[in-house]
This record gives structure tokens, C-alpha cells and sequence, in this order.
């Protein structure tokens, strides 16, 4: 969102009829913005600015070029936004902006493991990451609950981020043999990684691009 569409909003807002003070809320979240706190600040019924930031470190196992990797999501997510409730009740719209760090990828595979168009024997070992065009993106929602309410409160939000094309890199790539000496033909074997990097790619790239929003958060807001 550019600087003069954030500071239209905000005039319009300010325009618009108060029914209490400005308000300060601060709360804990849950959801694919992971688990943590958030704060926000009403300046009436209509208009609040919002952010918070979540631990989202942990590991799964994932398919990729028919290969089982180890995944690390990033260890945080923030984000930082406008809030709208145009009817001044808990229907709202936001957004703003959301910081997505890469996700690291590990894989070890040992016996005869197929590489590309060719079979290796031994210990294979693939190091990468998943990443976007870009690790700050625009986000747009909707939700119901004013974070902003004196109080206690909950509010419930869904939307997406959108973080450009998503690829996968394969950074680094050992190939051992039983006796514990490199795999013949090393300069095969990397082109064949790089291989199964683009067959990866062509699975992912679409759909790693988008963030998806789901996020319940609990609150307090301060006040008179």
C-alpha cells in the first residue's frame, strides 16, 4: 500500500464521528501468522492501526522431486496494517504489509537414490531453501472483532499475502560412497541436482508465492 493511499485512509478516518477515546489494545494470536503477541491503536470506532509478530519455527517433512526433505519453516512472521470497520461494529478491513523469511530444506538419503535421470549409490545429502521474489509483500483481509474495543475481546481474521514466485534452491549437494569416497562422476551429479531442483520448481513455484491468513487473537484494549 503507498504512503498516499495509507495517509487518504487516514484522513478519511479522522473525518469520521468518534464514539470513545483512542484506544490501546495489546493481545496474544494464533494461526498461520504462528503463535505470539500483537498491539493496536484506535483512533475511533472506524479506523486503528494493527501489528504483531509470531513464532512460526518448526519442522515437517515434505515431498519434492519425489524426494522426502526435512522442512524448517522461517522462525517469525510479522505484520503491520490498517484496520477498517465501515459499519463502526466487529465486521473489519485491513490491510498492509507481512515479513516472511525462507524455509530451509534438508535431505538425506542413503541405498540407491535417483538423482536427476541417473541412480546413485551411497549417501546422498541436499541442502536448500524454499524463498520468495521478496520477504515483505502486501496483505489484504477481512475479519469480525475490534481489537481496538475497551476491554476484553477476540477477533477472527482471514486473508492472503502475496510474496511474488516462489523457487526452490539446492545450495549444496554430497554424494558419499559405501567406502566413504566421493560418488563417481561428481560433475554429473551436481547437474543432476540442479535438475531435480527445477522438477521441484515446477510443483511449487505457483502456490509458495501466497501467504494464506488464518488468525484468531485474544485482546485487551485500554482505555476510557
Amino acid at each position: 500500500m503507498s504512503k498516499r493511499c495509507v495517509l487518504a485512509v487516514a484522513l478519511a478516518a479522522s473525518a469520521l464521528p468518534s464514539v470513545a477515546s483512542a484506544q490501546l489494545s495489546v493481545g496474544a494470536r494464533v494461526g498461520t501468522l504462528g503463535i505470539g503477541a500483537e498491539a493496536g491503536y484506535g483512533f475511533n470506532s472506524r479506523f486503528a492501526f494493527r501489528g504483531g509478530l509470531g513464532i512460526t519455527k518448526y519442522h515437517y517433512e515434505g515431498d519434492f522431486s519425489d524426494k522426502q526433505f526435512t522442512v524448517d519453516t522461517p522462525p517469525s512472521i510479522w505484520n503491520i496494517g490498517v484496520e477498517v470497520s465501515p459499519f463502526s461494529n466487529a465486521f473489519h478491513l485491513s490491510a498492509g504489509v507481512l515479513h516472511r523469511p525462507q524455509f530451509d530444506l534438508t535431505g538425506t538419503f542413503t541405498g540407491s537414490t535417483d538423482v536427476g535421470n541417473n541412480t546413485y549409490s551411497g549417501t546422498v545429502r541436499v541442502v536448500g531453501n524454499m524463498k520468495n521474489e521478496r520477504e515483505i509483500g502486501p496483505f489484504l483481509g477481512l475479519g469480525f472483532g475490534r481489537m481496538t474495543k475497551r476491554g476484553f475481546g477476540m477477533s477472527f481474521d482471514l486473508g492472503v499475502a502475496q510474496l511474488g514466485e516462489g523457487k526452490i534452491n539446492f545450495t549444496s549437494a554430497t554424494c558419499t560412497a559405501s567406502n566413504g569416497q566421493p560418488c563417481p562422476n561428481q560433475s554429473q551429479f551436481q547437474a543432476d541436482v540442479q535438475q531435480d531442483a527445477a522438477d521441484a520448481n515446477k510443483e511449487i513455484a505457483t502456490y509458495l508465492k501466497w501467504h494464506p491468513i488464518i488468525s484468531l487473537a485474544f485482546h485487551y484494549g485500554f482505555g476510557k
